[in-house]
């Protein structure tokens, strides 16, 4: 019920909607100005005493499956889903040592590069949460002046989150030269591989849509040309999140000259499963609106 002992006169307008909670639900006289929108946010019974529109225009335009009308009784959109964490890179491979030879003394060897580590994988991300519930509504208006649109129906489900990309595989080093001198030598020496590309996350599910609770709209009376018009809606579900795209393999190390060998480079990491679209569409409520007292 209302904390005031007396329902109170409202003025509802863009910059000032009406939003009817579990303490905010008696008024007198609701006069909705051109654009002016009431959110219905309780279980609780309701009352007005005269609903005014203060022109003549239509009930507001619903242009999408998910528009919001002059009297709206939705769910809460469910949360988005969290994306997930992109994977690191991995470290570049270490250059390989020189040899140095001395035609006295022979030769100091070289060394190969060393290979680049793998990219990390990219962290799976979370589901979109499910729509809520619209409130089941019982609402009385003694008198309707204008021409109103009542839109009910549950929240859409949330979109699920995008995987993580995959972290680049780390460069091989390159390998350390040979040398000569006098009757001694060393050839070149091997580079290291390329480190492979970290997998992609997956993608996350999308949330159902939340269904719609029952909606009771008794008037007592209907000026000329007025009316109540119902809009129920099925809420939808989220989308499936993408997947991660896999990292890149590292280029591999060059060989030391003379004659060292290429490492090989390292591979793509592979792509990340998307995730599915939520598996439910809301129900749509049942939107009753009749002369009574």
């Amino acid at each position: 019920m209302s904390t005031s002992s007396t329902p109170l006169d409202v003025t509802v307008s863009p910059s000032s909607p009406l939003y009817i909670t579990d303490t905010n639900n008696q008024f007198g006289t609701v006069t909705v100005l051109p654009g002016g929108q009431i959110f219905v946010q309780t279980t609780g019974k309701i009352s007005i005493a005269a609903l005014v529109k203060s022109t003549n225009n239509n009930a507001k335009a619903l242009v999408s499956q998910q528009a919001t009308g002059d009297i709206n009784i939705l769910g809460a959109p469910g949360a988005a889903g969290t994306n997930g964490t992109a994977g690191g890179n991995g470290q570049n491979g270490v250059a390989g040592q020189n040899a140095s030879c001395n035609w006295a003394s022979g030769c100091n060897d070289g060394s190969n590069g060393t290979s680049g580590a793998i990219g990390g994988n990219g962290g799976d991300a979370s589901d979109g949460g499910a729509g809520g519930d619209s409130p089941a509504t019982t609402m009385y208006i003694g008198k309707v002046t204008g021409t109103f649109s009542v839109v009910g129906g549950g929240g859409n489900g949330g979109n699920g989150g995008a995987g993580g990309n995959g972290g680049n595989g780390g460069n091989g080093g390159n390998g350390g030269n040979g040398d000569s001198s006098g009757a001694y030598s060393r050839g070149g020496y091997n580079g290291g591989n390329g480190g492979n590309g970290g997998a992609g996350g997956k993608g996350a599910n999308g949330g159902n849509g939340g269904n719609g609770g029952l909606i009771n709209i008794t008037y007592g009376s209907l000026d000329a040309g007025s009316q109540l018009i119902a809009h129920p809606i099925a809420a939808l579900p989220g989308n499936g999140g993408t997947g991660g795209i896999g990292g890149t393999g590292g280029t591999a190390g060059t060989g030391g000259s003379s004659g060292g060998a290429n490492g090989t480079p390292g591979n793509t990491g592979s792509n990340g499963v998307s995730g599915s679209k939520g598996s439910n569409t809301g129900q749509a409520p049942q939107i009753n609106i009749v002369p009574g007292s």
